[in-house]
């Protein structure tokens, strides 16, 4: 690759740094899948040129949060104090 502003980016390089971004796109995916209920084909329709905006339903369902909570900030905070746990809606 060029290693200062004076050399002259060759068609080598440009092919080099589109296979290392390929290459970390597809580890970005498979990761972001590795607990989500689609495939990696699935994602990719989503992802590929573009951001994926999800609202909390679509989330649920396709397992990128485990769960949505429906009250406030302070009333996650005391149920969590008293039973450690959050009653989450599905």
């Amino acid at each position: 690759m060029m290693t200062s502003a004076d050399e002259m980016i060759t068609i080598h390089d440009l092919g080099e740094r589109i296979n290392d971004l390929t290459a970390d796109a597809r580890g970005i995916a498979e990761h972001a899948i590795s607990r989500m209920k689609i495939t990696l084909e699935q994602y990719q329709e989503k992802t590929t040129n573009r951001e994926w905006f999800m609202a909390w339903p679509e989330a649920l369902q396709v397992g990128a949060v485990d769960c949505v909570y429906a009250g406030t900030g302070a009333s996650a905070r005391k149920e969590l104090g008293a039973t450690g746990q959050l009653t989450c809606q599905k």
